[in-house]
């Protein structure tokens, strides 16, 4: 019983530590008009972490390309750290920015912060 009382200050004190991300997005042109802006992304990622990552030097690289492929909008992530790369592609239904985007931020979120340390909301 000592122990865990002397553990519980610790992590109720503990400092939230944040990912580091660099982000390429890329829009195809013929999206622009009617899906949300670089812009977006960034902010639906924002609220999935509960901040918008750095750009440390320590920061993985995520390339991010969106485009039309036949009636499908088709998301394509490129994570890169010093360790493993890893691609994910996903796909909504022509006219579904909106959930493709929602998409994108959540699967960016849980590849730089799996476990959710950044205590983000």
């Amino acid at each position: 019983m000592a122990l865990l009382a002397a553990l519980i200050p610790r992590f109720a004190s503990a400092t939230p530590t944040r990912a580091a991300l660099r982000i390429d997005i890329s829009i195809a042109r013929s999206l622009v008009e009617h899906c949300p802006t670089e812009d977006g992304l960034r902010q639906r990622l924002g609220a999935r972490l509960g901040y918008l990552p750095d750009e440390g030097p320590d920061a993985a690289t995520a390339r991010v390309t969106i485009d039309r492929v036949g009636n499908r909008l088709v998301g394509t992530l490129h994570i890169e750290r010093t360790t493993s790369t890893r691609r994910t592609v996903l796909e909504a239904e022509d006219g579904e920015c909106a959930s493709l985007y929602d998409a994108v931020a959540l699967a960016l979120a849980l590849a730089i912060d799996p476990l959710g340390n950044s205590f983000g909301k």
